[in-house]
């Protein structure tokens, strides 16, 4: 389970000019920070069995909302929850070495879950199948194409089997057998009680599979749509916020 209780994130976008040491006991300070408020007062919570998508426009702070709930950046206000162990796909590549091979990547992140060296290598042969990588898992990670690491990070994540799943466009990439293989996956893991959060700016895909949506905003608020039962209705609700928005 993830709740999320009335979390804020700013940035300072504030630039100082001071570059010596002396200017900067000495200068005074002059500018103004400059906050920008990318998620504000934001209240959510994700049940075991839930899969809960996000849309919105580029830059409205969606990879930030999740980047929160993973702990890697610390809400400027409020505070987040989560129950059981925690697995993300953030950013392609994101948690992986390019170095490594994609059997060793695999293994490394297992034993940042907690997953023992043994049990990986009894899922190896699930994570070759699932990702259909073949040969390249013995690759290095830095000769893998976008699709293949999103397919590695994807099939790895499922194998570790966690309690609450992140995930950031994991469908903006791969062919179109592999985009089916996952989305029967994430359905089997909502069966199964698994908490799921989702991005992503396919309307199609959340409204098919998704429990609930939800459309974070550009002001950094979160509004849960009405249900929708197609990429045609998520587009007119979404319209709707911005109509009352503006009236």
């Amino acid at each position: 389970m993830i709740e999320i209780h009335g979390v804020s994130k700013e940035f300072d976008l504030s630039k100082d000019r001071r570059i010596s040491l002396k200017e900067w006991f000495v200068a005074p300070d002059h500018e103004e920070k400059r906050i920008l408020r990318v998620l504000d007062n934001i209240s959510l919570q994700v049940n075991p069995g839930e899969l809960i998508g996000v849309v919105g426009e580029n830059g409205a702070g969606k990879s930030t909302l999740l980047k929160v709930i993973a702990g890697i950046l610390t809400p400027t206000e409020g505070h987040i929850e989560t129950s059981g162990t925690v697995a993300s796909i953030l950013e392609v590549g994101i948690g992986f070495h390019g170095e490594l091979t994609g059997r060793e990547n695999a293994f490394v992140y297992g034993s940042l879950l907690g997953v023992p060296r043994s049990v990986m290598k009894r899922r190896m042969g699930h994570i070759e199948e699932f990702s259909g990588i073949g040969q390249f898992l013995d690759v290095p990670l830095r000769k893998y194409s976008t699709g293949m690491q999103m397919r590695l990070a994807f099939s790895v994540v499922l194998s570790v089997d966690p309690d609450i799943f992140l995930l950031d466009e994991v469908f903006a990439v791969g062919d179109q057998d592999f985009q089916e293989k996952s989305r029967n996956a994430l359905t089997d893991l909502v069966k199964r009680g698994k908490s799921i959060l989702l991005v992503t700016h396919d309307f199609a895909l959340a409204s098919s599979i998704c429990t609930r949506v939800f459309y974070l905003t550009k002001a950094g608020h979160i509004i849960e749509l009405n249900r929708p039962r197609n990429a045609e209705e998520i587009s007119s609700q979404i319209l709707g916020i911005h109509s009352r928005q503006l009236a």
